[in-house]
């Protein structure tokens, strides 16, 4: 009867300690059936995942539950059971990611010369008459 009671208690803390996070960070939506389905999820993978998929929606500028929850859904899909199984699949997937190669393209020499051919020098401007244009603005005045 006593360790019925403790993990009673023990799911009560954990589920007001999700709820406070959900509500801090203002995820949504928030009412009765998302909290159920969060205690779902809790209960379906563990508390640690659960907070997992929140940061990562958090972390890709999402303050939806149903991200998070499809996050959790992949994650399930893929058979994840810890937070580790996670980070090592994100470094696995980030070096697959970054690791494309770079891109270089052989120039031909002739190339510059070709290019040089069809640029337009520019004219040289002509000098400016400060005597004139005093004139000019005398007319205004």
């Amino acid at each position: 009867m006593i360790l019925i009671k403790k993990k009673k208690k023990k799911k009560e803390k954990r589920k007001i300690f999700f709820l406070s996070f959900y509500h801090e960070h203002h995820f949504y939506p928030s009412n009765e059936q998302t909290k159920q389905r969060i205690t779902d999820w809790i209960e379906k993978m563990g508390a640690p995942l659960v907070m997992e998929a929140l940061n990562t929606a958090l972390a890709y500028g999402s303050t939806s539950w149903k991200y998070a929850e499809t996050v959790l859904a992949d994650w399930e899909r893929k058979q994840y059971k810890t937070v580790d199984d996670i980070k090592k699949n994100r470094k696995k997937f980030f070096v697959m990611t970054t690791a494309a190669p770079i891109r270089k393209e052989c120039v031909p020499d002739w190339l510059e010369d070709y290019q040089k051919q069809w640029e337009t020098p520019q004219a040289p401007e002509p000098p400016i008459d400060v005597e004139a244009l005093k004139e000019r603005l005398k007319r205004y005045k």
